[in-house]
């Protein structure tokens, strides 16, 4: 059964989707997931196959928009990564309230830059007992340089700069097209393109102080708090976007147990919703759940 749903943060009523098992008794007795959505991404698109295959296999998932995104409240398409992070700790309170869950069996599931904010709400939030990650990275700043020329990469410093002043002398950020600050390749592009029109009310614009608040946030630093809880990286060989080294870095500063899966001949975007990979991605995040976090359906 899948119920649309409501919860706060921070004053800013989020929107959400939870999938609660048909069979499962309200009893508190089910594991929870929560899915972080990428970049300036919304519910019920880039996780929602895996989503819904875990919760065939006896998990209660709840995916929600980040305050400002798709139907949740406050300031339309600002990315806030700690504001993300505050998000995902009061969907873990709404979660802990549900009749079906168990408030000591939650999970966290983040995708791409979903799976940053993921690590870092594991990091300084103890209630999240398992983490899984799909083709992330943890540091925004290397992050964004990454996508760019060493002289684009100052020229972008230069407008940021110049966007700041502006900030404080207007009290209004530029809006931007959200492609300026993510730089694509031509197969994100194409992605991005067949998202917004497949799903009209997907975020096309932010902020440019949105990037000064990526540059800053770097969930590498205290990866290591999260141990000795598990973490599961899935990373796509052929990653443009978020290329490994990024979440192998992520990878080597995690205290055990911890996992490093390399989907090989995969892209980015192919380990949503290209076959056989998004296949390996479930099974992947299915075997770690079983591990470490049971569905507990009786």
């Amino acid at each position: 059964m899948e119920r649309r749903v409501s919860f706060y943060s921070d004053a800013c009523k989020l929107a959400g989707t939870m999938f609660v098992p048909d069979h499962l008794p309200r009893t508190g007795q089910g594991s929870g997931i929560i899915f972080c959505s990428g970049f300036a991404a919304i519910r019920d698109t880039s996780l929602l196959a895996c989503s819904r295959h875990l919760f065939q296999q006896g998990y209660i998932g709840l995916s929600f928009d980040y305050r400002g995104f798709g139907e949740s409240s406050g300031t339309k398409w600002r990315v806030r990564p700690l504001e993300h992070v505050e998000d995902v700790r009061s969907a873990i309170t709404f979660l802990q309230q549900q009749p079906e869950v168990a408030g000591d069996s939650i999970g966290l599931f983040g995708g791409s830059f979903g799976g940053a904010i993921a690590t870092q709400v594991a990091a300084t939030d103890s209630r999240v007992k398992c983490t899984i990650t799909q083709v992330t990275t943890g540091n925004g700043r290397k992050w964004l340089q990454s996508l760019r020329s060493n002289r684009e990469w100052q020229a972008f410093l230069e407008e940021l700069e110049e966007d700041r002043i502006r900030s404080m002398l207007t009290g209004t950020s530029k809006m931007v097209d959200k492609l300026h600050i993510m730089v694509p390749d031509e197969k994100t592009r194409a992605y991005h393109e067949e998202r917004l029109e497949k799903y009209p009310s997907s975020c096309s614009e932010l902020s440019l102080d949105s990037a000064r608040a990526v540059i800053e946030f770097s969930p590498e630093e205290v990866v290591h708090k999260i141990a000795p809880r598990p973490i599961l990286f899935i990373v796509a060989e052929n990653d443009v976007l978020a290329p490994v080294e990024f979440a192998k870095e992520l990878y080597d500063r995690a205290g055990h147990p911890k996992k490093f899966k390399v989907i090989p001949g995969a892209s980015h975007h192919d380990t949503y919703s290209t076959e056989p990979y998004s296949q390996e991605v479930r099974d992947e995040a299915l075997e770690w759940l079983k591990c470490y976090l049971p569905a507990k359906t009786h």
